[in-house]
């Protein structure tokens, strides 16, 4: 189940009509699949003709990081890349609240996720890839790395303060090595360049 946050039928055309003049919900429905944030097929009627879209409702954010995303979405899409970017409401702003949270409506991205991707699909990934840090290079925003080392580091005390049987003392000492590793890859990588990436990709991401 992906949808954590309940949206009423007056909450939802509120938040539409930030972006919509003239409009018909014909369908508003929950999607079950993910596991952070709460996410909405929504077909919308402009004008006599269907608009199909996606709601998403940040659960796990405060939103301080969307503002660069939205940056970066944007500029893809303005380079032609195949990316679904979010919309401006009519006020120039994507990033609305929506029962309290961040939320972006983003156009609904055509085709389907392939689960056993062969050769020409990675092929195809791949050179989406290489243009999109090659469109992003010169993009002034950035977004720290949420899970470096310190954030390692919290992370054993977190389970070391549960004490036994939390850990057995061979498991303490591979954790110690591994992040001890992990700190030191993340050392040496900070001598590279650096740039926007994906992040999340798996096959139906």
């Amino acid at each position: 189940m992906a949808v954590f946050t309940e949206i009423n039928e007056t909450q939802l055309n509120e938040f539409l009509a930030c972006y919509f003049s003239h409009y018909k919900v014909t369908r508003f429905e929950g999607i079950t699949a993910g596991i952070e944030n709460s996410n909405f097929w929504l077909d919308v009627n402009l004008a006599g003709k269907a608009s199909h879209w996606v709601l998403t409702v940040f659960e796990m954010s405060d939103g301080k990081e969307l503002p660069s995303i939205v940056r970066l979405m944007q500029h893809l899409a303005n380079n032609r890349l195949p990316v679904p970017a979010p919309v401006n409401d009519q006020h120039g702003s994507a990033i609305r609240e929506l029962v309290s949270k961040p939320s972006l409506l983003v156009p609904k991205a055509s085709g389907q996720y392939i689960a056993c991707p062969g050769a020409d699909e990675c092929h195809q990934a791949g050179r989406f890839l290489g243009r999109m840090h090659q469109v992003s290079q010169n993009l002034k925003c950035t977004i720290p790395l949420a899970r470096d080392a310190h954030w390692l580091r919290q992370r054993q005390k977190d389970i070391l303060r549960h004490g036994p049987p939390a850990l057995s003392q061979a498991d303490q000492s591979l954790l110690n090595d591994e992040i001890r590793y992990s700190a030191q890859l993340l050392t040496s990588m900070s001598r590279c360049p650096t740039g926007w990436i994906h992040g999340d990709l798996f096959v139906d991401n």
